[in-house]
């Protein structure tokens, strides 16, 4: 079973881009499982969209809906063109998760059929899709995920839970020290900066508490200059920092599809996507990463 992040583009063509690039501005097709069949050397891509809400919002389940219809689209033209289309063709499964975690519960619908006129005479006829929602808001500590093998689920998770709270500062303090006997590892270094950069930019609470967090981040890292972390708490540096993560997401997210489709990722595409700082550009070689033939294929669409 492999894993890939794909960008996905918004549908209903036909509609205004300008009312969908605000509508699906969050939303992304983000996880697709590579699931062997028993018994043979075939396997089914099982898509699993994470739409991310900081606030309450009642049409997500339309928006997840829509990106469901692209994906199914993208694959069915993707079979017919290489003539594999027939009755026994079956779509990919594709489910929806809503991860919640504003200032209130989530109060938006998980079923698409909630957004419809009540027609008893023609329920049955309308479309059907129901999403699984995980609120943070609402969620005990003690419920939230954890993984001995994996503790940056739950250092991520309770960030997002946290990160309203008027308790941020003391609950950042407790996962960073949980990160701590990690922090050796380059990638929980980095993982603990990017949670630095969300803090900075998303904790209204925290703002006079930097001097406390900042000691406390100095003794998690072993690092004893923070002075790009104090230039996130400016208004400048703040949206500065946030733009150079989205931009380092987004490469990783290229990568990590790279990663899943064809085992490698060459140093030379390493050094090309380190170098784009467009992070459409980059959104848009996710979607490309995910269908070029082969890796070669990717690297000239890169040196274009």
């Amino acid at each position: 079973m492999t894993r890939s992040v794909t960008a996905i583009e918004p549908c209903l063509p036909t509609a205004p881009k300008q009312m969908f690039d605000v509508m699906f501005k969050e939303t992304r097709a983000d996880v697709v499982y590579r699931v062997p069949i028993k018994g043979s050397a075939a396997h089914i891509d099982f898509f699993v969209i994470l739409e991310h809400k900081s606030f309450d919002d009642f049409w997500t389940i339309f928006q997840a809906f829509c990106y469901v219809a692209r994906i199914c689209e993208r694959e069915f033209n993707t079979a017919k063109d290489s003539e594999g289309v027939n009755k026994s063709y079956r779509l990919p499964p594709v489910i929806a998760i809503i991860i919640h975690h504003g200032e209130t519960r989530f109060t938006g619908s998980v079923e698409l059929g909630e957004l419809f006129y009540d027609l008893t005479e023609i329920r049955d006829f309308l479309p059907k899709m129901k999403a699984i929602l995980v609120d943070l808001n609402i969620m005990e500590e003690s419920a939230v995920p954890s993984d001995p093998n994996v503790p940056e689920l739950k250092a991520v998770l309770m960030i997002l839970k946290v990160i309203f709270s008027k308790e941020v500062g003391v609950k950042a303090k407790e996962i960073f020290e949980e990160l701590k006997p990690y922090s050796d590892e380059p990638r929980y270094r980095y993982l603990i900066r990017l949670i630095c950069v969300y803090l900075a930019s998303s904790a209204k609470h925290l703002k006079n508490k930097y001097a406390n967090l900042e000691q406390v981040i100095k003794t998690v890292t072993g690092e004893k200059e923070m002075s790009t972390l104090y230039e996130l708490w400016t208004a400048e540096g703040r949206a500065e920092g946030e733009a150079r993560g989205e931009v380092r997401g987004a490469a990783l997210s290229v990568q990590s599809v790279l990663n899943a489709r064809f085992h490698t990722v060459t140093p030379k595409v390493q050094k090309q996507l380190s170098a784009i700082t467009d992070v459409s550009k980059l959104e848009n070689l996710v979607g490309q990463a995910a269908v070029c033939p082969t890796l070669k294929d990717f690297e000239k669409l890169l040196s274009k």
